[in-house]
């Protein structure tokens, strides 16, 4: 697997550890995730002046790094349509502290390590590390769950990265992907799960209902 490097850019924005900047030539290609993360920050914020704030903040903590992975999808799926090329998201998870960096193809042939490694498909984005933005969440399958896509039920401790060889999901300029699934759990131990097709490059966040053992869509 290409081992994750942070670009040189300091402290700022761009560091490794915060928010993604879509590097796409314009302020668009930041904004559907800078959006959904500042609305969910905002409910982060309201829920610590509730009673229950310890657990309220750890349910939301699951829920919003779900749904950023999910923006993230998305907007891979959008740049890849505008650069007319494959896009690429790149996934690591020591110890289920999950870890990506998108890169985009130069040369015609996908998201290939060795071009990564030649300098032939490029980094957009920093390295973006979950576990900064989130303390808690892990890419982690704690007890025994259903697998989002039907197929039987996923015993702890299995891959919670279920994206093919290299843990990578590629979306094509024509609004393919290669698909796959991936887990997470919050500080809470909720489950949540975001899914993409790959005939249609659908993005689906979900949720476990502990209470029926069903996947809900966030």
């Amino acid at each position: 697997m290409t081992r994750l490097t942070a670009p040189d850019v300091g402290s700022g924005p761009g560091a490794p550890g915060a928010r993604p900047r879509w590097l796409v030539g314009d302020s668009r290609g930041a904004a559907l995730p800078d959006l959904l993360l500042a609305c969910a920050l905002g409910t982060l914020l309201a829920s610590m002046a509730l009673p229950a704030a310890g657990g309220v903040r750890q349910r939301v903590r699951g829920e919003t790094a779900a749904r950023l992975l999910v923006a993230e999808f998305r907007q891979a799926r959008v740049v890849a349509a505008r650069r007319s090329a494959t896009v690429a998201l790149r996934f690591e998870a020591a110890d289920g502290r999950l870890s990506w960096r998108v890169f985009v193809d130069g040369d015609g042939d996908g998201v290939r390590s060795a071009d990564i490694t030649s300098g032939t498909d490029r980094p957009i984005t920093a390295v973006v590390r979950l576990d900064a933005e989130f303390p808690g969440v892990r890419a982690r399958i704690g007890r025994t769950v259903p697998s989002v896509d039907g197929a039987g039920r996923l015993a702890p401790g299995e891959d919670a990265l279920r994206l093919g060889t290299g843990d990578s999901l590629s979306f094509a300029p024509l609004g393919t992907a290669s698909g796959g699934s991936l887990y997470l759990e919050g500080p809470d131990g909720a489950m949540y799960a975001v899914r993409v097709l790959g005939p249609t490059g659908r993005v689906r966040g979900l949720r476990l209902n502990p209470a029926t053992s069903r996947w809900d869509d966030l």
